[in-house]
């Protein structure tokens, strides 16, 4: 799109005067392409103090919100709940209230693929994108990952495809539904902001609410969430999973491609549950003009994305490995059951009020596992849930004391696992952090 034809479209969509709440990437973002455009007026409302471009409005303090009088739109930034009174009190008023995300459906000319779920939605993202790579497909990458997606808008030369993860935080107003909507398995996440289970996958829902029948959703057959948000969805509808019924089976071991089956053993990734990933992204690449061959290569070769079950050398005869993006408690335990032999765990983080109870009773059902070294606000919880089932563990006051005490527990070899179940706040800034700190321990052990 031209860029003036985008200034156009956008100034029909935006009345001002505008409010951008939330000043993080999107907001940032937003933003700048909202100057670019020359509107003016703008106003950026957040709870802590920002710097901005001269001549933006900064409203700054906990009552960030207090006044939306001033404005005849409102444009969101993911973390920031739609349903935050003053919202809802500004659009009764007449307000209109919007989001990065939702611009980008109203204005984007080609088609839109979107991947949402609780457990590897941004591994499948860029499993889909390695797919389509390798069959030639032209397309861009956002969302949630790679590109806030208003920088694809600017974009002349943009390709007529956007493959986008996004979160129930980006989705939960959405008034649009993709081309392709892919449901990776789905179950709860982010209950310290969302208000319940059902909150958070409604707000998942949206992403395949608004879809037409020509059009498609592919969902994980396997997963009650992921089967209850695609029953939402008026589009055709692919499962894939265990069941014999599934358009695209898995089992423990092997994907079954119907012209030539993929076995985990020949792929570069490691770990049973990525069979699910590789499954949802076979399905949407082939939707998108991606050859079985195709699909095929660029699954074997996929290497996976950083800190999501990486392994990171091998030292005195032990696997160390990085899945610090394993920020819920079934993420750790997917990848603990990938493992077989002595197995010493990280566990641990800050506190989500997440149900550890399924993690608690799989650990205690693995043969093998050694040690469970604890870190974190979580640790004294994770703690007596481990205890109370018997899993050895212990409480460490630092990343490099858990990765001590666990080298410990396996003297004669085995696997030393960091998937810690929760979010890295407190002891780090984000997973991030927490996985490039472990990186740095293993590699002093070389």
């Amino acid at each position: 799109m031209k860029f003036e034809e985008l200034k156009e479209k956008l100034r029909g969509k935006l009345a001002g005067p505008v409010a951008l709440i939330g000043y993080g990437t999107e907001g940032k973002s937003t933003l700048k392409l909202l100057l670019d455009c020359g509107f003016e007026g703008l106003a950026v409302l957040d709870k802590n103090a920002q710097e901005l471009p001269e001549g933006v409005r900064g409203v700054f303090g906990e009552n960030y919100l207090g006044d939306l009088a001033p404005y005849r739109t409102v444009v969101r930034s993911a973390g920031v709940k739609p349903t935050k009174p003053e919202l809802l009190r500004f659009a009764e008023a007449g307000g209109t209230v919007t989001s990065q995300i939702q611009l980008f459906f109203d204005l984007f000319e080609g088609k839109i693929l979107g991947t949402t779920g609780t457990m590897g939605k941004g591994t499948t993202t860029m499993m889909i994108s390695a797919c389509l790579d390798e069959a030639g497909v032209p397309h861009e990458i956002g969302g949630n990952i790679g590109t806030p997606v208003l920088e694809i808008l600017r974009k002349e030369d943009a390709a007529p495809l956007a493959v986008l993860e996004l979160s129930s935080f980006q989705l939960m107003d959405l008034k649009a539904s993709p081309d392709v909507a892919v449901v990776v398995r789905t179950t709860c996440e982010h209950l310290d902001w969302h208000t319940d289970v059902r909150e958070y996958r409604m707000a998942k829902a949206r992403l395949v609410a608004n879809q037409k029948p020509g059009q498609l959703c592919v969902f994980c057959g396997d997963a009650e969430g992921s089967r209850e948000i695609a029953e939402r969805s008026p589009a055709r509808k692919v499962s894939y999973g265990r069941n014999p019924d599934a358009a695209l089976r898995l089992d423990d071991e092997t994907l079954f491609l119907p012209g030539n089956p993929l076995p985990l053993s020949e792929c570069a990734i490691a770990g049973s549950f990525m069979l699910e990933n590789m499954a949802a992204a076979a399905l949407a690449a082939q939707e998108l003009g991606a050859s079985e061959a195709a699909v095929r290569a660029a699954l074997a070769k996929f290497e996976g994305l950083q800190y999501r079950l990486q392994f990171k050398g091998e030292a005195n005869g032990i696997g160390y490995w990085n899945d610090s993006y394993a920020t819920r408690p079934e993420a750790a335990l997917a990848a603990a059951r990938s493992f077989s032999g002595p197995l010493a765990m990280i566990l641990g983080g800050s506190e989500k009020n997440a149900d550890f109870t399924e993690l608690f009773d799989g650990l205690a059902a693995l043969p093998d596992l050694a040690l469970c070294a604890l870190i974190g606000q979580t640790a004294k919880r994770i703690g007596e849930g481990l205890a109370a089932r018997g899993v050895p563990c212990i409480h460490c006051t630092s990343l490099e004391d858990a990765v001590r005490m666990c080298e410990e527990a396996l003297p004669d070899g085995g696997d030393l696992l960091l998937s810690p179940a929760c979010a890295s706040f407190g002891m780090f800034k984000n997973y991030k952090e927490r996985g490039a700190i472990f990186d740095r321990i293993v590699a002093d052990r070389s």
